[in-house]
């Protein structure tokens, strides 16, 4: 399978991640770079627990990442483990 592109956005404010967006994504170190401290992160969480892939996060994996941000919504959410 060929990689598939993925954005993701940060949006700061006077110096400080404000709020960052993962968009559609697997868990990658650029993704944990992208939502780590931010003030509010929305990541999205499509898949089921157990169906990990590249291009979307399941519930846990989302958390996972939440937890590095200060505040986090889990966001396309189908399927919610807690």
């Amino acid at each position: 399978m060929s990689p598939i592109p993925s954005l993701g956005y940060a949006i700061y404010f006077k110096g400080e991640k404000w709020l960052a967006f993962t968009g559609d994504t697997g868990y990658h170190k650029n993704t944990e770079i992208l939502v780590d401290n931010a003030s509010f992160a929305y990541i999205e969480a499509t898949n089921k627990n157990g169906e990990s892939n590249s291009y979307h996060l399941t519930p846990d994996e989302a958390h996972k990442l939440g937890r590095l941000a200060n505040n986090y919504r889990l966001i396309h959410k189908r399927y919610e483990s807690r």
